[in-house]
């Protein structure tokens, strides 16, 4: 879906700040042009196993700013989790040095995308209108998923669209 909805070229510099196992590279058109960042071990190793040509790192994405480098960023943020700024790296870091996670992605996101880039965020369809509104606000589309399903259910909604009508998106 996510390729479709933003018709990726071969040569697309893709990011996403939080990868998880990497659910949102599949069917990248160029995988060797996929970079990833992802803190969990599991989620990295297994991201690691099923995209060897991606450009992954396991670390703190927080310790990872790039600067106007990529055409597309795209992610499924981490919501509601407060995350340390120590380094005060953040604009939107409240004066206890912590951003929620969601903010943050946001701010990771328009650092690193190219001028003329494009960032796509897959987000429950219970987010609140002020998460919604502050994605859109960032310059952000928004896909949402079934909120029941959680990130699997996401991925099977792909699918599904994919499978109905595979030549409407690959």
């Amino acid at each position: 879906l996510i390729v479709r909805a933003l018709g990726l070229p071969g040569s697309a510099r893709v990011y996403d700040p939080t990868c998880g196992s990497g659910r949102l590279f599949w069917k990248m058109p160029n995988q060797a042009l996929c970079h990833g960042i992802e803190v969990e071990t599991d989620a990295f190793r297994i991201a690691r196993a099923l995209y060897p040509d991606a450009q992954l790192l396991q670390d703190d994405t927080m310790l990872h700013m790039h600067t106007d480098s990529f055409d597309y960023i795209v992610g499924n943020p981490p919501f509601t989790m407060y995350w340390e700024d120590s380094n005060r790296l953040f604009q939107n870091a409240g004066h206890n040095n912590k951003i929620v996670s969601e903010l943050a992605i946001l701010e990771i996101a328009t650092r690193s995308v190219r001028d003329g880039g494009y960032i796509a965020l897959v987000m429950p369809g219970n987010v609140s209108v002020e998460r919604i509104e502050r994605a859109r606000a960032y310059g952000a589309s928004v896909l949402f998923s079934d909120p029941l399903e959680g990130s699997d259910g996401a991925i099977r909604m792909v699918r599904r669209l994919v499978a109905a009508e595979p030549e409407k998106y690959f």
